[in-house]
């Protein structure tokens, strides 16, 4: 898939051993871009710096590997690109240490071996493509409207959480990590909420509940909280999302409102009902007692003409 390309940098001053390079990876779903010098390879980076990996020639004129690896590794947008050295000399005459402290993660020797050097490129390419998509799902992760905990099952401790729970809680990243989920949690809810969950989760793979979060700032909001016990690498762990139910407690209390409201009307209703019926009784009899020849209407009674015969 074109999304899944990896790029890598093949930095050498001579043009042959570019060009081998290029034939080395001919196979491969990879993106060759390849620099003659230093300079250049940092010319390139500062351009574009999604690199799976960087290929780079150790003994170069005006800016050798070493020089050019360091300036790389200090510059926070390209300190994370993997440099694999390649020399032509054995590592005893090679300043190994030098190169490591440079930012190197291996050194290879020349003549390169096809094979093993395909290998290795895989599986940076195949790191850096599991980079991407955790960066992507940390994006959709961030912009959801939900609340996002990752939560250690054994200590409680936060692992970490997504931006929309630093936004409504009013913590730093670091800050949260620092703090145990019961943390935020108001005092009235630490009974049925949080704590009695993480037990519960111990024994069944998912939960929910609701509770109240309290802000950095005092504020407390309730919250519906849907749990699940996953486990990352032989650890356990508790995936949790929130979310604010402020509004929904809101509606809930005016329609039971409008419930009280609309059963008052209705025993206002027949209570009226019961009484025009009362009344109705009582105006025949009397319109008997009177000798009258018709009992009179109610609703003439209620609303008289003036023209009536009040006699």
């Amino acid at each position: 898939m074109k999304e899944d390309l990896c790029k890598i940098l093949v930095v050498d001053d001579m043009e042959a051993n570019v060009r081998t390079m290029q034939m080395i990876f001919s196979d491969l779903p990879v993106t060759v871009v390849c620099a003659l010098s230093g300079n250049e390879a940092l010319s390139i980076i500062l351009k574009e710096s999604d690199f799976a990996c960087i290929l780079m020639d150790v003994q170069m004129p005006e800016m050798d590997g070493f020089e050019t690896a360091s300036i790389i590794h200090k510059n926070p947008s390209t300190v994370g690109i993997p440099i694999i050295f390649i020399t032509a000399f054995s590592h005893h005459e090679v300043d190994v240490l030098r190169g490591y402290a440079s930012g190197a993660v291996d050194y290879m020797l020349k003549p390169l071996n096809h094979r093993i050097t395909i290998s290795k490129v895989q599986i940076f390419c195949e790191l850096h493509r599991q980079k991407r998509r955790l960066l992507q799902f940390r994006s959709i992760v961030d912009q959801t409207l939900d609340a996002i905990f990752v939560i250690d099952l054994a200590t409680w401790a936060i692992s970490d959480v997504n931006q929309h729970v630093c936004e409504c809680l009013g913590y730093s990243p670091i800050e949260m990590q620092q703090m145990s989920i019961t943390d935020i949690e108001s005092m009235s809810e630490k009974e049925g909420g949080w704590q009695s969950t993480l037990v519960k989760i111990q024994q069944v793979a998912e939960a929910s509940f609701c509770t109240i979060h309290r802000c950095s700032n005092g504020d407390c909001f309730p919250v519906e909280v849907n749990v699940k016990r996953v486990s990352c690498f032989g650890q356990d762990k508790v995936v949790a999302v929130a979310r604010d139910i402020t509004e929904q407690r809101r509606n809930e209390e005016q329609l039971k409102s409008k419930n009280r409201d609309l059963e008052d009307f209705n025993r206002l209703a027949v209570n009226r009902e019961r009484r025009m019926i009362e009344l109705k009784l009582e105006v025949n009899e009397l319109s008997e007692a009177l000798g009258r020849p018709q009992p009179y209407d109610l609703e003439g009674l209620l609303n008289p003409s003036p023209l009536d015969d009040v006699y």
